[in-house]
């Protein structure tokens, strides 16, 4: 290695442990003005800095988050073909007169709340399901933050159409 290439090495590695000094404080709370102290450099330079960090921590959030939803999804992708698969077995069941049981309906119609949920397009939407000789148009609401918030969901779905969402306790 050249001494030039040495020398921008070890600027950039003592750049990065300045920033990562500076990144520990800004975190813990300490003032600019004791950071300008302690880390020897005026406060112009603390507010660039704090900019570029800022910038990098702005970066990774977006990719985490991107990262998270993008899993999240591909669970939810899952759910569903596990949900269909379940409900075409269902519909074989003599006792369903080939229609198959709605609860498996209701977690498709669940499944796609959250999905639309994590793109943030949701809202209140009307979901058209067709079982084969029947029709019916669910509104499903956004969905539920809270535990609590769920339960008064689901009692409401529960309520209109006889069908509601069971945890796995209950199942």
């Amino acid at each position: 290695m050249s001494t030039d290439n040495h020398s921008k090495n070890d600027a950039r590695d003592q750049r990065e442990a300045h920033l990562a000094a500076l990144s520990l404080l800004i975190l813990r709370r300490v003032s600019d003005t004791d950071i300008a102290e302690k880390l020897g450099i005026t406060l112009g330079q603390i507010s660039r800095d704090r900019r570029i960090l800022t910038k990098r921590w702005r970066a990774k959030s977006d990719a985490d988050t991107e990262t998270r939803i993008a899993e999240e999804l591909r669970q939810i992708e899952q759910q569903e073909r596990e949900a269909w698969q379940a409900w075409e077995e269902s519909r074989t069941d003599p006792a369903s007169d080939g229609v198959g049981d709605p609860r498996f309906q209701q977690v498709l119609i669940n499944l796609r709340a959250q999905r639309m949920q994590l793109l943030g397009i949701a809202g209140n939407t009307n979901i058209m399901i067709d079982l084969g000789s029947q029709h019916a148009t669910i509104n499903v609401p956004p969905a539920a933050e809270t535990y609590e918030e769920w339960l008064e969901q689901n009692v409401t779905m529960e309520r209109l159409t006889g069908v509601g969402l069971h945890t796995c306790e209950e199942a």
